[in-house]
């Protein structure tokens, strides 16, 4: 099965912002990880997750150092999102795509996907199941935009390291912000 290779780009107001999100997808999951984190790049804490097509469930990890992998799977991030569908449709790298709205915490959202590739992905956890999503408009003024997708015959995407902690998606939280802290003990003695 092949498996698309996506780069995405953000701006703000018009602007670029931040790194790229690589987003590789086939039949079976979809990765979705920031650009220098897949370079090797990274500095700790970094985060990806992956997707299975299959069950729907999002699998989170968390790479605190070097030997210590957390994780946690949300199985009703995906099966929970509901959207407005429109008739409207604009070309994006070559793809005729769709678009569906939704709305959470007050930000509108509108999503730009094809369904003219055997793959389902997209550059967030929003729009997983409805097609390749190719650009997303946060409120109007934040957009992640696909500025490539190339197709990798016969690539293999498996995780390295799956020595990971398992845990429930409150305390994965809960890790990754208190991993962001170093304490220093001011008043020993």
């Amino acid at each position: 099965a092949d498996t698309y290779q996506l780069i995405y780009g953000s701006t703000n107001n018009g602007k670029k912002t931040g790194n790229n999100i690589i987003v590789l997808s086939n039949r079976e999951q979809t990765l979705v990880v920031n650009e220098k984190d897949f370079k090797g790049e990274h500095s700790y804490p970094f985060e990806f997750f992956v997707v299975n097509r299959q069950s729907l469930q999002q699998s989170l990890y968390a790479v605190l150092a070097e030997n210590k992998i957390i994780g946690t799977v949300d199985s009703t991030a995906i099966k929970n999102q509901t959207f407005e569908w429109f008739n409207e449709t604009k070309t994006i790298l070559g793809y005729t795509c769709k678009k569906a709205k939704t709305v959470i915490n007050s930000n509108t959202i509108e999503l730009w996907f094809s369904t003219d590739t055997p793959v389902k992905g997209a550059p967030t956890i929003l729009g997983q199941n409805i097609g390749l999503v190719l650009e997303m408009v946060r409120n109007g003024n934040f957009t992640l935009t696909a500025s490539e997708i190339k197709k990798m015959p016969n690539a293999q995407m498996q995780l390295k390291n799956t020595n990971y902690q398992k845990m429930d998606l409150l305390s994965y939280k809960d890790e990754i912000w208190r991993s962001r802290f170093v304490t220093i003990p001011l008043f020993n003695n």
